[in-house]
């Protein structure tokens, strides 16, 4: 007996019921052809995945260079595949053996021809904190599923309901004030009980928060935008995620996070370790792995395959939402190694995309850290 799980943005996944195998969906959930980069790292999320035993692809460029399970629990496996140069659009058919087949498909969409529009110091960029600039559309104030339902304008926790509808019904406004881009929040879902509104503690990297609107929207609004000579921003943080993120509650791995001893905390570590070149190494841990809040976990940037997933995702957004410029948040608290070899990646594949960040420092010597930066 065969299940049919349909997602968004065109995957479709076959799996088959009883104790056997099931893939519930891939991270990311479509890829693209004409990228420079070969290797395409997909995280598949399941039942049963210690059970499988071999990969075949039936798809012409497309070849597996590596498979494997990722945890005690059966709830992940990681499968690079090799992506050629001129393989064609298409859905890739994955078959996964083990105690039974599960066949997978898989889609490859054509890489677009828009050019990221580049950045200099005579652009004026608005930012927007999207929840709070106008509520377009009341239907989705509130979202069956999602923990944080309460709409109270006079709050500085609560949501205020701003969404893509209404950036979209006032995306003149901007202009008007003379800006040349604008800069909007983290929009990715947050399924936090408290403080969702600002995206910093995400729970789904690959969802437009239903409560913002959905991905169509989102494209919209980069289409009219660039329309009207507005260059289009996106705000991502690489260091922490909210602690109900699915790779949290069930972790592929303790050493995808940091693991803080909340005594080792007690004393605020200060940005000027980052100055120092004597630092001491536990100094300097402890500076990089301080929680920003406390319902997120800080993200472990050295473990490659968490390294691959937050590369994979910005080069995902990129090429989904045709977005001109990244803006980096928690500069600071995010490992600087990383952050290079993530630049490196993404310039490669979007030469024109300009990348720029917010060091995210409030205490200590500020104004000099933030020179040093």
């Amino acid at each position: 007996m065969f299940r049919t799980i349909s997602i968004a943005l065109a995957i479709v996944f076959t799996s088959l019921l009883s104790h056997s195998q099931t893939i519930q969906f891939i991270d990311p959930p479509n890829w693209f052809t004409g990228l420079k980069t070969d290797e395409l790292y997909l995280l598949l999320v399941g039942e049963n995945l210690t059970d499988l035993e071999d990969v075949e692809v039936d798809y012409p460029g497309v070849s597996v260079r590596k498979w494997d399970a990722m945890d005690d629990k059966s709830k992940y496996a990681s499968l690079v595949l090799r992506i050629a140069k001129n393989v064609e659009p298409g859905k890739i058919s994955i078959v996964v053996k083990g105690k039974k087949k599960a066949k997978i498909e898989y889609e490859l969409k054509p890489k677009s021809d828009y050019h990221s529009q580049s950045f200099s110091q005579h652009d004026f960029i608005y930012n927007i904190q999207l929840d709070r600039f106008v509520n377009g559309d009341k239907e989705n104030d509130v979202v069956s599923g999602l923990s944080d339902i309460k709409i109270n304008i006079k709050s500085d926790s609560n949501r205020h309901g701003g969404d893509l509808k209404g950036l979209l019904d006032f995306i003149d406004y901007p202009k008007s004030l003379g800006a040349s881009a604008i800069a909007f929040s983290p929009i990715f879902t947050s399924n936090q009980k408290t403080n969702s509104f600002n995206g910093l503690s995400p729970t789904n990297l690959y969802e437009v928060d239903p409560r913002y609107g959905t991905g169509e929207q989102l494209i919209s609004v980069t289409e009219k935008a660039h329309q009207a000579e507005l260059k289009v921003v996106q705000e991502m943080q690489f260091n922490q995620w909210g602690n109900a993120h699915y790779l949290v509650k069930n972790k592929p791995s303790e050493r995808w996070f940091h693991q803080n001893n909340k005594t080792h905390l007690l004393d605020e570590p200060s940005p000027e370790v980052l100055l120092d070149p004597h630092v001491s190494y536990v100094d300097q841990v402890q500076f990089n792995t301080q929680k920003l809040n406390y319902n997120s976990v800080d993200l472990n940037q050295e473990n490659e395959r968490l390294e691959n997933y937050l590369i994979q995702h910005s080069i995902w957004w990129v090429e989904t939402y045709q977005l001109d410029a990244i803006k980096v948040l928690h500069y600071a608290q995010t490992d600087q190694l990383f952050l290079r070899i993530w630049r490196d990646r993404l310039l490669d594949e979007f030469p024109t995309l300009f990348v720029y960040a917010d060091v995210g420092i409030e205490k200590g010597l500020n104004a000099v850290t933030q020179s040093w930066f």
